[in-house]
């Protein structure tokens, strides 16, 4: 009975501190505040990217960062290049590839509309692999596979760090 008493009062104590030290979830949506961090990615406009894995990559990131639908008043640009390398790894006695290390990196840009400056720019990278298989269809669609899990993990990445830039850069 008295364990639980301090336990209690231990969770009151911990909840007033991280209150009044201005602790707050980052994606902590606020209806009267114009910086909250899901509205300021909200405004970030993402451009084309190229190729099928960089149309992925896109699709990832609007849906993340855009939710509802393309941003009417932008306040960003977000600027992506992919790079790729396939690296074989797995090989059989007659020096046939079995496997493949499939690295994508994707550099970014994050600009404010207005001014055309440049607020952050990063380089991720993603790694996935994939087996060539003795079917074509099968091995095609294991590399498919393998490009679509890169382009979400990148997505999640430049998602977190834009997040993590604004919040820091939008601070009261």
């Amino acid at each position: 009975m008295i364990h639980r008493f301090w336990q209690f009062l231990l969770c009151i104590v911990i909840s007033v501190f991280l209150n009044n030290c201005g602790f707050h979830p980052m994606y902590q949506y606020q209806k009267h505040d114009d910086t909250s961090i899901v509205k300021l990615l909200a405004a970030i406009k993402i451009s084309s990217i190229a190729n099928r894995t960089g149309q992925i990559l896109y699709n990832n990131l609007r849906d993340r960062l855009n939710p509802s639908g393309p941003p009417r008043y932008p306040l960003y640009q977000l600027d992506v290049t992919l790079e790729s390398d396939e690296d074989e790894v797995g090989f059989t006695r007659d020096e046939t590839a079995t496997r493949v290390n499939y690295t994508l990196t994707a550099l970014y840009t994050l600009k404010n509309i207005q001014t055309n400056q440049i607020l952050t720019k990063g380089r991720v990278q993603s790694f996935t692999n994939y087996n060539y298989l003795t079917s074509a269809f099968a091995s095609a669609s294991s590399a498919k596979e393998a490009y679509r899990r890169g382009a979400i993990e990148l997505s999640e990445t430049i998602r977190n760090r834009l997040a993590a830039f604004l919040s820091e850069t939008t601070k009261p």
